[in-house]
């Protein structure tokens, strides 16, 4: 059975993710895909910060190729020509993806010129999503929340994209059935607490090839534990078949439409 974890992050402080590779491997990782240090410089980071995000990730896949996969962390607030030619830049060192996270909701129509991109390119986008009805979508300045909601509106824009939205627990049912009809939309696993029930109902609502494992891991040693998050799919009531579309299966075929 192939497992890939597709949400991960290392931190700027990190110098070396080789003991964390060893670490999953032990856990019976076979890859993980880094998605940037999404928060190093703040939820509205100017271009120049974003190529150093892009640039720390992707000194990691250059290094562990047989391993690692990097996602584009990409700022829609910023210039779209930026943007645009830092997405290219990153193509050229192998990005399998685009991820977005705070700086704006995933409703705007700022990300609309990266969306045409990525249609063009075929590449996936992974955007932050959570449950926004307690916590607001703005309750800290200048930090936007993106809701299910957010994502099903984007999606409804660009149909022919494919769009990951990130932390299926604290989305909950809810966030399951506001992208439903979106089959574009895939969820990934991570993010909150292990909350029992929620990935069966995602499959019941989506289907397992609509679900995709991530631990939110942080290197080093923050986020979410890759041990918990991989429980958390061992021990989910569904069939072996659809595990194994979970934990794997359904990553490779997203990331092979990004290879080169």
């Amino acid at each position: 059975m192939t497992v890939i974890d597709i949400h991960t992050h290392a931190a700027l402080s990190a110098t070396d993710v080789g003991p964390y590779i060893e670490h999953a491997r032990r856990r019976g990782n076979d890859g993980m895909v880094l998605l940037g240090d999404v928060l190093a410089f703040g939820y509205n980071p100017p271009i120049e910060k974003v190529r150093l995000v892009n640039d720390h990730t992707f000194g990691f896949v250059d290094r562990h190729r047989d391993y690692l996969f990097g996602f584009c962390y990409l700022n829609p607030l910023n210039d779209p020509k930026d943007s645009i030619d830092e997405l290219e830049r990153c193509r050229a060192r192998g990005a399998r993806g685009v991820k977005m996270e705070v700086s704006a909701l995933a409703s705007d129509h700022r990300l609309d010129p990266i969306m045409v991109r990525l249609r063009k390119v075929g590449l996936p986008l992974l955007h932050h999503s959570w449950n926004t009805f307690s916590m607001g979508k703005t309750a800290v300045a200048d930090c936007y929340q993106s809701d299910p909601d957010d994502i099903a509106e984007l999606a409804g824009r660009f149909p022919d994209v494919t769009i990951i939205a990130a932390h299926l627990r604290p989305g909950g049912v809810r966030g399951v059935w506001a992208v439903r009809r979106h089959s574009n939309v895939l969820y990934d696993t991570s993010g909150g607490q292990p909350t029992a029930g929620v990935l069966e109902d995602a499959v019941r609502l989506l289907g397992a090839e609509r679900v995709l494992y991530g631990s939110d891991e942080i290197f080093p040693g923050e986020g979410r534990d890759i041990a918990v998050a991989r429980a958390c799919v061992d021990d989910a009531r569904i069939t072996r078949r659809q595990r194994e579309l979970i934990l794997g299966e359904n990553a490779l075929r997203i990331l092979a439409g990004g290879a080169r």
